[in-house]
């Protein structure tokens, strides 16, 4: 036997013996290891998860109007400049413009329903605006469970603030009595200065009488609602800070129409010889004899500037919070009384009803903006308009 024949018999012994010692347990692990490595091989991969689905984007009027919100800046005199304009464009344009009907709506003998102002139209569209943005989240809700007020003043007793509240309206009769004695002081200084025209001292006596009575209501509550009139007070929020030309311009137009509406129902409900009543004060101001405008400037101080202020504060300031709080009337009773008040408070049957529904009105969108500056400015706005309209001829 060669040495090449030795070798393979020696393998074929070795591999022989190999697979002889081989244990059962041993074959069926193989097997198995096999049969694993087959299955993991057909077995499919897993799905792969779908991607999320998108968001539906939101309808074109919403996108529009959150752009020219979060564009807007927010520098105060750039939001004057925007409130300023369409101020403008509604007093000489939109109010100044009708369209008419093809025929009278609803048959009378006053000539009305025959045609529509464009301010009524900008109004309704506000309106819808606001409405819409508030179904959409973008405006606060105030029938909604979650909804803050921007007030929360500490929980004085019932007492307090009813005392407070007959101090205020005391001084407010007593602020004939205050008109009496700046007409009888201007008439003194005149024995020494010099006579003044009749315009210029009724504008004078006016504007200091009113004066008089906002600087004593403002101690009553400062001293008394400590504090009140703080910037971390809890009775009311304004800021020039925030953004508030929108709120402005949508609230005026607003204002214009739901004025418009109310004042159409008054005529249907007063008679007649109610309004042929002559001129009250606010029109002498306006029209002064010999077109005095100085004195028609003078006169616009009281009404335009330092009313506006002061009765937001006192009836959105200060009723509205003491309503909802310390009486418990909840946000829509204090809404509908601090109305009634403001309008009251003007002292006119003719304009009742009209500016109870401002009123109304002003106390939402001061609940619904959080800033009291809003409602300021377009009281403002409301009262000057008479003015400009008579100085520009509209």
């Amino acid at each position: 036997m060669n040495f090449f024949n030795f070798v393979s018999l020696f393998l074929v012994l070795r591999v022989t013996s190999f697979r002889i010692n081989v244990s059962p347990h041993h074959r069926l692990q193989r097997h198995n290891n096999r049969f694993t490595r087959s299955y993991h091989s057909f077995t499919p991969d897993p799905p792969t998860p779908s991607p999320p689905p998108h968001s539906p984007s939101p309808p074109p009027l919403l996108r529009l109007t959150t752009t020219i919100s979060t564009s807007t800046p927010s520098n105060p005199i750039v939001q004057a400049a925007i409130v300023v304009f369409f101020y403008s464009f509604h007093m000489i344009y939109l109010s100044q413009t009708l369209l008419p009907f093809p025929f009278m709506l609803i048959p009378n003998d006053s000539g009305l329903f025959t045609s529509i102002s464009l301010d009524s139209l900008a109004g309704a569209f506000s309106t819808f605006l606001f409405l819409y943005l508030q179904k959409h989240n973008k405006i606060p809700s105030i029938r909604k469970p979650t909804y803050t007020p921007p007030f929360r003043p500490p929980k004085h007793h019932v007492l307090k603030s009813s005392n407070v509240a007959i101090a205020l309206l005391t001084v407010y009769f007593a602020s004939g009595f205050w008109s009496s004695f700046f007409d009888d002081l201007l008439y003194l200084l005149c024995s020494f200065t010099g006579p003044i025209s009749l315009p210029m001292h009724r504008s004078l006596q006016v504007l200091l009488a009113h004066l008089m009575w906002v600087i004593t209501g403002v101690k009553i509550l400062g001293l008394n609602l400590t504090p009140f009139f703080s910037e971390d007070s809890n009775w009311y929020k304004s800021s020039v800070k925030k953004n508030w030309a929108w709120w402005v311009v949508g609230g005026y137009y607003v204002s214009s129409w739901v004025f418009n509406l109310s004042d159409l129902l008054n005529l249907w409900l007063l008679p007649q010889h109610l309004f042929e009543q002559g001129e009250g004060v606010v029109s002498q101001l306006i029209s002064p004899e010999n077109n005095d405008r100085v004195a028609s400037a003078v006169g616009f101080l009281a009404p335009c500037v330092s009313a506006p202020w002061w009765e937001e504060v006192l009836y959105r300031g200060f009723m509205l919070p003491v309503l909802a709080t310390s009486m418990r009337m909840g946000l829509w009773s204090s809404v509908l009384w601090s109305g009634l008040i403001f309008s009251a408070h003007h002292m006119s049957t003719t304009s009742f009803i009209p500016l109870a529904v401002l009123g109304w009105g002003w106390a939402i969108l001061y609940l619904k903006s959080g800033n009291l500056l809003v409602t300021m400015l377009i009281h403002c706005l409301w009262n000057s308009r008479v003015f400009l309209g008579s100085w520009l001829g509209l």
